[in-house]
């Protein structure tokens, strides 16, 4: 290994995954926005302590799945806006703490989408960090909507330990290139296309599991490779518990034991030692598994009654295949697929060891594409356990092509993959300057601020998310929810009416918007009752590059959309 190029991945990775963490927290800035005054602070937490922290876990998946009647005792959602990042999913990690007795050595998260090998390793950490006082751990959780900064604290160390798994993918994608190329160059820029991808950058910069479990699927991967190389049994030990901890880290997860067992199905050809070397990391994975989600078991049959809630059962190639497009960006994609099938194609004059380890990365991949269109809702990151095998097979196809073709077709080829990974730089390096850049959100809820005034009656059609909304304060306007029934905005009348991509097509909006959605804004814009008074508009740019679609997987909208002000035209109806 060449570890000047496996340096410099550290560092490039270290600046990109770091850079931009403290984005849309809650904070002391933002705690102006949602609340007028003091006085305005103590109402919001008199209504908090109506619900106790106690009751938390009563309002999470599983519970309610079991008592949907307890969805009435829950405050609206808009309460807890000030202590919640602008991601729609960090807050469930807090969430899940918050349902635990430590001085009573319970440690029940009452919810498995969030698997313990990160839950508790982030608790770990906040632990630690309270000893140092660098963060204040509290039960009382109005505590945190004076001190907001103290609870935003929490959100830097998850976020900063995925940042950490995001750079350990890249230097074991890098390891496992150098299988394949036997050339540092060539690995180090098939990394850069992984390290720069918008799917990777966007996911390691959240507190949330699934740059984490993409870790542990890509050290599966690596350990299983070395087997077929070399067999152990210590890398079949190792290929079945880091398996097992990519599924106690995401339970969806769960398929990753496809890698060893289809490194055993390659190495050996005797049932014998196909059954032995399959009983060793089966015992292996649910021994990982257990070790990080004992309450998996314990209360068992909750986690699939959340699981369920988690998965469909539906067939999404074309979903998933334009997560793939706008994740990785075009050029990229067909980089990997066109590189795949000429990897396929040129398989022949390969050796032994080479074909085995294209048919482990091959068949991983084509495997789980089907199997999260199959299972799976609608959401990018969940196509991320295929990124970088896919980008490595597609590296590799294109490089040995590379060395068979004459002087033109040569020179024409290294031009396309150095459009591939220019164009890959800029467009990641674009998401990661929103990172850097004042929140759109935060840039409305200063405007609302200082435009409405006070007392003003403000249209919206959900309870307000704050990863859907603008931070505002609730109790100095008159908020009025209007669903999406046009006719009920008709009546209610309010002065202002704000709206969001995630709630009408306003570029960039979901791929999937439901068509509810569509047609009250059809025919709020045919009225014509309002007004547009200020939108909030930013698409992903570096230098003077801007990258512009309608439509996109919700996830990628998570840090970006827009937000649109209108104001009542004070006609008649």
């Amino acid at each position: 290994m060449k570890i000047k190029e496996f340096v410099v991945l550290f560092i490039i990775s270290s600046i990109s995954y770091f850079c931009g963490l403290n984005w849309g927290l809650p904070s002391k800035s933002l705690n102006k926005l949602y609340f007028n005054d003091i006085e305005t602070i103590e109402k919001h937490i008199e209504q908090i302590k109506k619900y106790p922290i106690e009751k938390i876990y009563k309002g999470m998946g599983p519970y309610l799945a079991k008592y949907p009647e307890v969805e009435k005792e829950k405050l609206p959602r808009f309460y807890y806006n000030p202590i919640r990042s602008y991601h729609p999913d960090e807050y469930y990690v807090i969430k899940s703490f918050s349902s635990m007795k430590p001085e009573k050595f319970d440690f029940n998260p009452h919810a498995y989408s969030i698997g313990g090998a990160y839950l508790y390793l982030v608790g770990l950490f906040l632990f630690l960090f309270s000893k140092l006082n660098f963060v204040v751990l509290s039960k009382d959780i109005c505590f945190y909507f004076l001190h907001p900064e103290e609870i935003g604290k929490f959100y830097i160390i998850g976020r900063a330990i995925t940042a950490i798994y995001g750079i350990g993918i890249i230097l074991l994608s890098y390891l496992l290139c150098k299988k394949f190329f036997k050339d540092g160059l060539k690995s180090f820029l098939i990394c850069l296309l992984i390290l720069f991808s918008p799917l990777i950058i966007l996911n390691s910069h959240y507190m949330y599991v699934d740059i984490p479990g993409l870790f542990w699927i890509t050290a599966c991967l690596f350990i299983t490779s070395n087997s077929i190389e070399k067999f152990s049994f210590k890398n079949v030990f190792l290929a079945g518990i880091f398996a097992g901890l990519a599924c106690g880290t995401k339970i969806t997860f769960v398929v990753s034991i496809v890698i060893p067992l289809l490194g055993i199905f390659i190495i050996f050809k005797n049932p014998k030692d196909i059954v032995k070397n399959f009983l060793l990391v089966v015992i292996c994975f649910i021994f990982s598994f257990f070790i990080t989600n004992p309450y998996f078991f314990l209360t068992f049959p909750e986690p699939l009654i959340e699981l369920e809630q988690h998965t469909g059962l539906s067939f999404n190639g074309k979903f998933y295949f334009l997560s793939l497009k706008y994740g990785l960006g075009f050029p990229l994609l067909i980089f990997a697929l066109t590189g795949t099938l000429l990897s396929i194609f040129f398989i022949k004059e390969r050796s032994d060891l080479e074909k085995k380890l294209l048919f482990l990365l091959f068949s991983w991949t084509v495997f789980f594409f089907i199997f999260i269109s199959i299972f799976s809702k609608n959401f990018a990151r969940y196509i991320l356990p295929l990124v970088p095998s896919f980008i490595i097979l597609g590296g590799y196809g294109w490089f040995l092509t590379l060395t068979k073709t004459k002087k033109i077709l040569k020179f024409l080829i290294s031009l396309w993959i150095i459009f591939v990974i220019l164009f890959t730089f800029f467009y990641g390096m674009s998401y990661e300057m929103l990172f850097i850049q004042k929140n759109i959100r935060t840039e409305a809820g200063e405007w609302i601020k200082e435009n409405i005034p006070a007392g003003s009656s403000i249209g919206v059609t959900e309870v307000p998310w704050q990863f859907q909304m603008p931070p505002f304060d609730y109790f100095k306007y008159n908020l009025i929810v209007t669903g999406y029934d046009f006719n009920k905005l008709k009546k209610e009348k309010p002065e202002y009416f704000i709206i969001s991509s995630f709630q009408a097509p306003i570029p960039p909006f979901p791929l999937k918007l439901q068509i509810e959605k569509n047609s009250f804004w059809n025919e709020f814009i045919n009225s014509s009752i309002y007004k547009e008074e200020k939108k909030f508009q930013k698409f992903p740019s570096f230098l003077s590059f801007k990258f512009q679609f309608n439509e996109l997987p919700e996830d990628l909208i998570y840090l970006n959309p827009t937000i649109v002000i209108f104001k009542y035209k004070n006609e008649t109806f």
